[in-house]
C-alpha cells in the first residue's frame, strides 16, 4: 500500500515546496523539502506543520540552520535539516505510519536587525 505525503503551497514567496507530492510505504522513510532560494536575510528557523483533511494546522517541529535543538520534539521520527548552500530545508519522516499521510507546510522565520 502506498502512503501519500503532500507539501502544501505557501502564500508568501519566501519559502516554497520543492516537490509537492511524495509517496512511500508504511515503514519506509520519506524526505520533503522547502527552498528559500533568493531570500537575502538571515534565517532564524523553519517551522514545520501538518494538516489532516478538515482539521486545523498542527505544529510539528522547528529546524535551525546551525543545528540547535529542534524543540519541541513532538515526534521523534521527524527531523529537520538545513542545506545552506542550496538554501533548502528538509523534513525527514522515518518509519512512516498511516497517520503521517497529510499535507505538510513549512514556514520561515527570519532575524530582524534594526539600524
Amino acid at each position: 500500500m502506498t502512503l501519500w505525503i503532500h507539501l502544501g503551497e505557501t502564500e508568501a514567496n519566501t519559502i516554497f515546496p520543492l516537490s509537492p507530492i511524495k509517496s512511500t510505504v508504511v515503514g519506509g522513510n520519506v524526505t520533503i523539502s522547502c527552498s528559500y532560494k533568493g531570500f537575502t536575510r538571515s534565517v532564524l528557523n523553519v517551522q514545520w506543520y501538518r494538516q489532516y483533511a478538515r482539521s486545523k494546522l498542527k505544529f510539528i517541529v522547528y529546524s535551525y540552520p546551525h543545528g540547535g535543538p529542534a524543540l519541541p520534539i513532538t515526534i521523534s521520527r521527524f527531523s529537520g535539516k538545513f542545506n545552506q548552500d542550496l538554501q533548502q530545508v528538509d523534513l525527514k519522516i522515518s518509519n512512516v505510519v498511516w497517520t503521517d499521510s497529510a499535507v505538510y507546510y513549512c514556514a520561515l522565520q527570519s532575524t530582524v536587525t534594526e539600524h
